[in-house]
């Protein structure tokens, strides 16, 4: 049998969680944290030119983009903290924002329903 204490070591060492050389899908972590994150952002992209063509203001998507990235919102879940403090202390248009968390909203609950 196993000695006691095997699952002892759940905790992972530092140097595992720094070194970004954790193998996850055949890419080392630092790789798919990008790439994790680069779809996070493609994900929140498709939600904001959506919202802004909704709102007949394509024109201006490119320019609230960068405002978003600038503010370092750069996903569907950063979105969702949004207040209008945070808004106004990020210089975000606060009806940009509660028009896409609506947006975001409706958009999750398709998720949902196509996960029937």
């Amino acid at each position: 049998g196993v000695s006691g204490g095997g699952m002892h070591g759940s905790m992972s060492p530092p140097d595992f969680e720094m070194g970004g050389q954790m193998m996850i899908n055949g890419m080392d972590s630092q790789t798919y944290e990008m790439a994790d994150k680069e779809a996070k952002r493609e994900k929140l992209n498709a939600v904001v030119i959506e919202t802004m063509n909704f709102l007949g203001m394509a024109q201006n998507t490119d320019r609230f983009v960068r405002l978003l990235e600038k503010a370092e919102v750069t996903s569907i879940q950063d979105v969702e903290v949004l207040n209008q403090v945070k808004c106004e202390t990020l210089s975000l248009p606060w009806e940009l924002v509660t028009a896409l968390q609506k947006r975001v909203n409706v958009w999750k609950m398709d998720m949902v329903d196509d996960a029937d």
